[in-house]
């Protein structure tokens, strides 16, 4: 490996074109690496590195007009990875930043977590437009429009509502609390499919309205189903039940196949044309 390599953790690879990867790092710096073979001697060389001044980026989405969208915690910047330039007596080149939106005022008045999986569904040469899954179980868009500096971004589905037992007897829906889940939802996405964790519901048992709770604090149930949630171009949402909480996604690359891998261990593969079936009928 090159000396000349970034020495730091690493949180999102994206693979590029022409044995290229662009790495983000936790402190901020974005680098390009490729991968040179020359007779019996390979390695890795740095082709640029470049820093942002106040985040760092952990989703990497590639664009198929130019550039790559970098989704960090405080803002999305379109980077053109391939077009360098160089600051003068610099001998460092460094990516051209195409556009920049601040993301932190929609972060802050939905509180939907931080997003799992970001899938750019179409770009065009005045803005892009993104589907999203966040590690709560919410699913938004977010629409970047070039001469706009603010994310554009809209909740179209989240997680059920949390359930509060009032009595022995009667239960209904809060309406200010959704459920969450212990853990981040497993995710994957593609231009016409977003799949994810379905987050099982919680129930909170009063404690002056059931006396079954002897403890007298508050009681949280979650529930033990354990269901992907599959959501079309459409917004039409299916289900499909799992045996066990579902670690990884992932689709086979003739796109027939969903691939599930479970926490037992197992795999379980669910045809395409079936889940296409489930989709036609839901809501």
């Amino acid at each position: 490996l090159s000396h000349s390599m970034i020495r730091g953790s690493a949180i999102a690879i994206q693979q590029l074109p022409r044995r290229q990867w662009l790495v983000s790092y936790r402190d901020g710096h974005v680098a390009l690496y490729k991968w040179k073979k020359k007779s019996s001697h390979a390695g890795v060389s740095l082709v640029w590195k470049w820093r942002t001044d106040n985040d760092c980026f952990y989703k990497i989405a590639p664009l198929q007009n130019q550039g790559v969208l970098l989704l960090g915690q405080s803002s999305c910047i379109l980077l053109d990875w391939k077009h360098c330039t160089r600051a003068a007596f610099s001998t460092q080149k460094s990516p051209t930043v195409l556009n920049r939106w601040n993301n932190t005022k929609a972060t802050q008045e939905h509180q939907y977590g931080r997003i799992q999986s970001l899938q750019v569904i179409s770009e065009s040469a005045t803005s892009l437009y993104c589907k999203c899954i966040t590690d709560n179980g919410w699913i938004l868009t977010m629409n970047l429009v070039h001469d706009k500096k603010q994310a554009a971004v809209q909740l179209i589905h989240g997680p059920p509502r949390v359930v509060i037992q009032e009595t022995t007897c009667g239960e209904k829906e809060s309406s200010e609390h959704y459920s969450k889940p212990l853990q981040p939802v497993t995710a994957y996405s593609t231009t016409s499919l977003l799949v994810w964790e379905t987050v099982p519901t919680v129930t909170h048992v009063l404690p002056h309205h059931d006396r079954r709770n002897v403890g007298g604090s508050l009681q949280v149930i979650r529930s033990d189903e354990r269901s992907l949630s599959i959501m079309d171009i459409h917004h039409r949402i299916a289900k499909l039940f799992l045996k066990s909480r579902a670690t990884t996604i992932t689709l086979h690359p003739s796109n027939e196949y969903l691939i599930v891998g479970n926490k037992g261990g197992n795999l379980e593969i669910w045809a395409a044309r079936k889940l296409s079936k489930k989709r036609k009928h839901s809501e």
